[in-house]
């Protein structure tokens, strides 16, 4: 798993693998980093959207069979989560796509399908280099 953002974004222990029938399904969270060690009550602006942030997956087996993106409404946006489905980049057991923009936070979750089935959650994923 790698991300590579224009905007700093903490990612490195946010990433999960959740077993599902048939497969599993590989979490990653994005969460912007706060542009202050302390809240500052004068920064109540959002701040600009972080756009061409990529995620890279290794998958050693099975299919991608799909990419979910969601990120928490904005104010002007209905209020629910914002899905998105995306079209993974599949090259050599890893793939790869651009999320959509967002302030905050985004989900991003790989569905895989290796015909194997096993416990609920088994926890973090490592990422690599």
């Amino acid at each position: 798993m790698n991300v590579k953002s224009p905007e700093d974004v903490w990612w490195e222990d946010l990433v999960y693998r959740r077993t599902t029938e048939g497969g599993y399904d590989l979490i990653v969270h994005l969460v912007r980093k706060p542009p202050t060690k302390e809240w500052n009550i004068d920064l109540a602006d959002d701040p600009d959207e972080v756009r061409g942030a990529k995620v890279v997956a290794t998958i050693p087996s099975g299919r991608v069979e799909n990419v979910t993106v969601m990120r928490p409404y904005y104010y002007e946006d209905d209020q629910q989560p914002v899905h998105t489905t995306l079209t993974p980049n599949r090259n050599a057991g890893e793939a790869a796509v651009e999320l959509p923009p967002f302030r905050y936070h985004s989900m991003v979750v790989f569905r895989v399908k290796d015909g194997k089935q096993g416990s609920d959650l088994t926890g973090p994923v490592a990422p690599t280099k």
